[in-house]
């Protein structure tokens, strides 16, 4: 099965397993190479108020509910493997 990470029209970041991915599993798939190449890691919540969020390759960061991570960083501009 192929993995595909993306963001939705409603900015949802999306993954298409048959159950639902978690960090450590989606972290797994770019070890793998199953993910986008712009895509860095998948982190869990650093703190107990902190969300899952993907890394990119260009220094930002989106959490997995689709609102930005580390925004100092920029927002992230993703291309459309990462978005499909």
């Amino acid at each position: 099965m192929d993995h595909t990470y993306y963001v939705s029209d409603a900015g949802v970041l999306v993954h298409n397993s048959c159950k639902p991915s978690n960090p450590v599993q989606m972290q797994s798939q770019v070890k793998k190479g199953q993910a986008p190449k712009e895509v860095l890691r998948v982190d869990s919540a650093h703190t107990s108020v902190g969300k899952p969020h993907v890394h990119f390759k260009n220094g930002t960061a989106l959490n997995t509910d689709g609102t930005i991570s580390h925004q100092k960083n920029g927002i992230p501009v993703l291309t459309k493997s990462v978005k499909r």
